[in-house]
C-alpha cells in the first residue's frame, strides 16, 4: 500500500516538474501572440486612417463635382435666354 502511494507521488511530481518546464513554452507563445495582437491594432489604426483619407479626398472630389455642375448649369440657363 505505501509503496502504491509513493508510485503515486512520484508520478505526480514528475508530472508537476514537467508541467512547469512547459510554462516557458507557454509564456513564449503568450508573448508571440501579443506581439500579433499588437501589430494587428497598430494595422487597424492605419487602415482606419487610410479610409478616413480617403474619405475626406472622396468628399472633397464631390463638393468639387457639384460646384462644376452648378457652373455648368448657370453657362446652360445664360444661353437660353
Amino acid at each position: 500500500m505505501q509503496l502504491t502511494i509513493k508510485a503515486a507521488v512520484a508520478a505526480a511530481s514528475i508530472l508537476f516538474v514537467s508541467g512547469c518546464a512547459n510554462n516557458e513554452a507557454l509564456e513564449s507563445q503568450m508573448a508571440d501572440l501579443s506581439n500579433r495582437l499588437d501589430n494587428l491594432t497598430s494595422d487597424q489604426q492605419r487602415q482606419d486612417a487610410d479610409i478616413q483619407a480617403a474619405q475626406a479626398t472622396a468628399d472633397a472630389a464631390n463638393a468639387e463635382a457639384m460646384r462644376a455642375h452648378k457652373r455648368i448649369d448657370n453657362i446652360n440657363t445664360s444661353f437660353e435666354k
